[in-house]
């Protein structure tokens, strides 16, 4: 067996540990006897909203790449992009990888046409964005969070992340960017080379624009208001909820515990920490646990339904049918 087969199949082995591990902790974790109670009296009409705002949310997600992207490439249709990110949620509930998701919606997106460059340096700049907002949520919570002090952790962990919001800013200088250009001509290996220069070369193009990556920042702080809003109405349907400005903290977690590739697409570390999270936070363990799997099944089930459709609909014919619905009109 190759020895990166090897490092693969081991790595998948102890994600699965890792997943299993954190559903046997939360098997513990949960009074069996009464736990059947906290569903009893499920507000769906919580639940729904809650459902609508996840949906939202997954539209403002396309939309936001869909703004980065037209930066450099304004061919792509905005349908194109939401279908991507829908086939790539899908696909990614069974990828070994959280990052699954970015490679199914990478696939979709050079399947539509982008430059397979602008499709990475697109969605590199999505994450970072993305961490930017964490960052900003995180720090919201520092106003809510009563003794602060006590949680010396808190503060190291974001002071560390305000330093990669300064790498972020520091890689977008085309300065920087022409000398790392230089330096990598002179690696040795002329594969290489050619795919760094072509990656360099479209980031480049979002650096000289740089100041229009403003908006899609801004629907990156939406998208994480949506996500907050949405697991606040689960908690609101089960009947027990907290304090809401600790979800700034809470959620912000959970989204990079998740992007952690230590448990197989994430499992068991989504449900984990958000149980661990509301615990901390004063919710019963019985409706923290139930919190996170209303919160996996519910995303879970959309998710499939929704992929599945797009799946099975043509990008042209999808286009073809709004065009036809605008005429009508």
């Amino acid at each position: 067996m190759p020895a990166s087969r090897s490092v693969f199949t081991w790595g998948n082995l102890l994600k699965t540990v890792v997943s299993l591990g954190v559903i046997y902790w939360l098997y513990l974790n949960v009074d069996w006897e009464t736990f059947g109670d906290t569903f009893q009296n499920i507000d769906y009409y919580y639940l729904g909203i809650s459902i609508a705002f996840f949906l939202v949310n997954q539209i403002i997600i396309a939309w936001k790449l869909k703004r980065i992207i037209s930066i450099v490439d304004s061919n792509i249709h905005a349908l194109d992009i939401l279908r991507a990110n829908f086939i790539g949620s899908f696909l990614g509930i069974i990828s070994p990888s959280s990052l699954g998701v970015d490679v199914v919606r990478g696939y979709y997106l050079y399947r539509s046409g982008a430059e397979k460059e602008v499709v990475i340096s697109s969605m590199l700049l999505d994450r970072m964005l993305g961490m930017i907002t964490v960052i900003i949520a995180g720090g919201v919570s520092l106003f809510f969070i009563e003794r602060v002090q006590e949680y010396p952790w808190l503060i190291y962990s974001y002071a560390l992340m305000l330093l990669l919001i300064v790498a972020f800013a520091f890689s977008l200088n085309l300065r920087l960017l022409s000398t790392v250009e230089s330096g990598v001509t002179r690696l040795p290996f002329k594969w290489l080379v050619s795919r760094l220069l072509e990656l360099l070369q479209a980031y480049k193009l979002f650096a000289e624009k740089r100041f229009l990556l403003l908006f899609p920042l801004i629907l990156s702080v939406g998208v994480i208001i949506l996500r907050i809003v949405s697991i606040y109405y689960i908690t609101l349907a089960l009947g027990e909820t907290i304090f809401w400005g600790y979800y700034f903290l809470i959620i912000p977690t959970l989204i990079i515990a998740v992007m952690l590739p230590i448990a197989v697409a994430g499992i068991g570390i989504r449900e984990g920490t958000l149980t661990a999270m509301l615990m901390l936070f004063g919710m019963t363990q019985n409706y923290a646990v139930a919190t996170s799997l209303v919160m996996s099944i519910t995303i879970t089930l959309t998710v499939v339904v929704l992929g599945i459709i797009f799946l099975m609909i043509s990008p042209k014919n999808l286009r073809t049918q709004l065009k036809d619905s605008k005429g009508q009109d």
